[in-house]
């Protein structure tokens, strides 16, 4: 998953149709496309993803064509990764440009500044778009969610790439970490962060001005934890013998 550290504009290329009616990777999809993906992912949000039917979505996206989904998307798991590439993409490109930067400023190994700007360019486009929060309490079903395993291997890959050029800058900046050791790190970091952003807005809604500088702080102990949790050293491994 380790990415050169200059800038790799293969990563970030985006590709043509998408079959099964995906949407185009480039982000021109139709009207009623757009349509769909708005309404599933509002739902979703709102009420959970397994209970909202198929007929709830095209009903809130004023399709009247029944067929409308899969003749759009190819089947309800498809609009899905769908909804999670588009909104992917616009996090992929911020990420990458503040990779950039840390690179260009000879941070590429400076293990709080890439923490940062993993995590910055996601809760900054929660805070800056009005799709933020519905996008995180969507997309954290999908990660723990065991029905819905099937979706990774549908996602874009070009619309994640800056997430695996920041793993392999990550494990250049602790390179003592075990490989195991720094993968599982990665996991549970990971999942921690996003918990914790659908816990918060599940709790307050939308960043606004009454809470922004709660949300900052709430950014700001996610980070600190993730840099201590690749920081610590690993602790001695108790025998699973008897005591």
């Amino acid at each position: 998953m380790s990415e050169p550290e200059s800038v790799s504009t293969r990563a970030r290329s985006t590709e043509g149709g998408r079959a099964g009616g995906r949407p185009r990777a480039d982000g021109a999809i139709s009207a009623a496309s757009a349509a769909m993906l708005d309404a599933a992912e509002r739902l979703f949000a709102e009420h959970g993803i397994h209970q909202v039917s198929t007929r709830e979505i095209l009903r809130a996206s004023g399709q009247s064509n029944q067929s409308a989904l899969t003749y759009h998307f190819g089947n309800r798991l498809q609009l899905i990764a769908a909804m999670l590439d588009r909104r992917n993409g616009v996090i992929n490109d911020l990420r990458h440009q503040r990779l950039d930067t840390l690179v260009a400023q000879g941070q590429a190994h400076d293990l709080r500044a890439l923490i940062e700007a993993v995590v910055t360019s996601v809760t900054d486009v929660i805070r800056s778009e009005v799709w933020g929060r519905d996008f995180v309490m969507t997309s954290v079903q999908v990660l723990l969610d065991p029905q819905l395993l099937e979706i990774e291997a549908l996602l874009d890959a070009s619309r994640r790439s800056a997430c695996a050029r920041a793993v392999g800058l990550l494990r250049s900046a602790v390179p003592t970490l075990p490989e195991s050791v720094f993968e599982a790190r990665m996991r549970m970091l990971g999942l921690g962060l996003a918990t914790s952003l659908a816990k918060w807005l599940r709790a307050n809604g939308s960043v606004n001005a009454a809470n922004a500088k709660q949300y900052e702080t709430m950014v700001r102990d996610n980070i600190d934890y993730m840099v201590g949790g690749f920081s610590v050293p690993v602790g001695k491994r108790r025998s699973r013998g008897r005591i």
